[in-house]
């Protein structure tokens, strides 16, 4: 078992549907094993211009929390010290501090804490 994972949803470039379905799947699974937070890369789209995958998660997150597969969530640009969940997650697991895109505000990723 392990507590932290990288989900790269970016990889070989699916639509949205492809990149959500997979998020949905490699989540339950994590859960699964036992997996409390998952490091998802969504990637910032073409030109830096903010990709369509980076854009539908804020919609699709209240639907795998109901589903009982996330507890909450946290995007890129609110990874930082200074966010009150971050802060509770870094009580849970003091590793999380040593994530590189902590305090970056990176666009491209978010994190997820599995239910």
């Amino acid at each position: 078992m392990t507590d932290t994972e990288i989900l790269n949803l970016e990889q070989g470039y699916p639509t949205v549907e492809e990149a959500l379905r997979k998020l949905k799947v490699n989540l339950a699974a994590a859960k699964m094993r036992g997996v409390r937070f998952v490091k998802v890369i969504t990637g910032w789209g073409s030109h830096g211009k903010g990709g369509a995958i980076r854009r539908h998660l804020p919609q699709a997150m209240p639907a795998l929390q109901k589903q009982g597969v996330v507890l909450e969530w946290i995007p890129g640009e609110k990874w930082e010290i200074f966010n009150p969940l971050y802060l509770q997650w870094f009580r849970l697991f003091p590793d999380l501090r040593k994530d590189r895109d902590l305090n970056r505000y990176n666009l491209g990723i978010c994190w997820v804490r599995v239910k």
